[in-house]
């Protein structure tokens, strides 16, 4: 008999990479969980069992980092890569539907960087409405931006293309950093000391290996 991996495997220190929003509640916010308050903070949406946060986490120890992910295996195992890190300080991962909670957790203008990686394109037509990059959405997103704060989405799905970029370009409050192309088919250059950094995730490796092409959208909240 196959016992579950968050039964067999989740220990008190993987859990304390974990922020649950009664947690959220009781603390007061970000403010009272991270070590460093006052640090900029980041947010991933849909990580999987990705190490980018983790990565970005490491790289930024500056900056304080917050990510979601809603199929709890996944999110189980990506706790276990923090505590097998030595755990971050400086990262949270919260269980829960994004949308749902997107609001109570993150006050207008207090984000520094968002991230929407290779979100589930879902399709099929009828299933259009989950995909996590529709209008409503993406206006709330760009609402918790602070001015000048980068949005930045890729996805290797390019049925998917033409929906992004109606989205993206459909919200006022965004502008494109490489207009007047809607995407880019390798990372933005960035210049010398900038605090952001390219880290490419497991599935972005993957599909370069296999010569698939990678659409890169870069948008920021206007000052």
């Amino acid at each position: 008999m196959r016992i579950s991996t968050r039964r067999l495997l989740i220990t008190e220190e993987d859990r304390r990479h974990e922020t649950r929003i009664p947690e959220f509640d009781e603390a007061g916010g970000w403010s009272g969980i991270f070590p460093d308050p006052d640090a900029p903070l980041a947010v991933e949406i849909g990580f999987g069992k990705d190490t980018h946060i983790l990565d970005q986490a490491e790289a930024h120890p500056d900056r304080n980092f917050v990510a979601f992910e809603y199929q709890r295996k996944k999110f189980d195992k990506v706790l276990k890569k923090i505590t097998r890190r030595g755990g971050l300080p400086n990262l949270r991962l919260v269980h829960a539907d994004v949308t749902n909670s997107w609001d109570h957790l993150f006050a207008p203008e207090s984000l520094a960087h968002v991230y929407v990686f290779f979100p589930d394109p879902w399709p099929k037509a009828r299933h259009h409405g989950r995909r996590t990059l529709n209008p409503e959405f993406t206006a709330r997103i760009a609402a918790r931006l602070a001015p000048g704060a980068p949005l930045e989405v890729r996805t290797d799905n390019v049925e998917y293309v033409e929906q992004i970029v109606e989205v993206l370009d459909g919200e006022a409050s965004l502008e494109n950093e490489v207009a007047p192309a809607p995407w880019l088919h390798d990372p933005i250059p960035l210049p010398e000391g900038s605090p952001r950094r390219h880290i490419p995730t497991l599935f972005e490796s993957k599909f370069r290996e296999q010569g698939l092409p990678i659409h890169y959208f870069y948008r920021r909240k206007r000052g």
